[in-house]
């Protein structure tokens, strides 16, 4: 909502969390014009080299975020070393996902590289295979013509007469 009165700058936060980044908000649906109008600018070719950051370090910076905040309520609580040591055995559980997360969605994104490049490599094949049945047709054709053409030639053991 805040997006909204203040033109995307209600996502500003996650400018001085991530510099490099070229959104304040980061998902097609936040009201970002500045962003927007960033990406049509690279579509034209008026900015380039547009820097994202990527979901798993967005997603491990939140959950770092959120420790920082829970650890920081837990000691004013009764029983707090029970409640951090409970706390830090969740952050470490899911740092650990957010790791194995990261790591499958790279091999997931390899495989995908891979299936597109084999993909390519076979439609370039074809394309290879297409061309040199056309020259070799070509080919046929040009052996064709030059035979006729020869053939058309006057013998020479019976000259025309001039």
């Amino acid at each position: 909502m805040i997006a909204l009165l203040t033109y995307g700058e209600g996502y500003h936060n996650y400018h001085h969390t991530f510099q490099w980044d070229y959104r304040n908000g980061v998902r097609w649906w936040h009201y970002d014009p500045t962003k927007w109008l960033i990406r049509i600018c690279s579509l034209v070719g008026l900015s380039y080299d547009l820097k994202r950051c990527s979901a798993v370090m967005i997603e491990s910076t939140r959950v770092d975020l959120q420790y920082r905040n829970a650890t920081q309520r837990c000691e004013g609580v009764n029983n707090a070393d029970r409640w951090l040591l409970r706390l830090e055995q969740e952050y470490q559980a899911l740092k650990e996902t957010l790791q194995l997360w990261s790591q499958h969605k790279q091999s997931w994104y390899e495989a995908k590289t891979r299936e597109l490049q084999e993909k390519w490599s076979a439609w370039d094949r074809l394309q290879v295979r297409h061309r040199y049945l056309e020259v070799r047709f070509k080919l046929k054709v040009q052996r064709k013509s030059w035979r006729m053409l020869v053939e058309s030639f006057p013998n020479p053991r019976f000259p025309l007469s001039v």
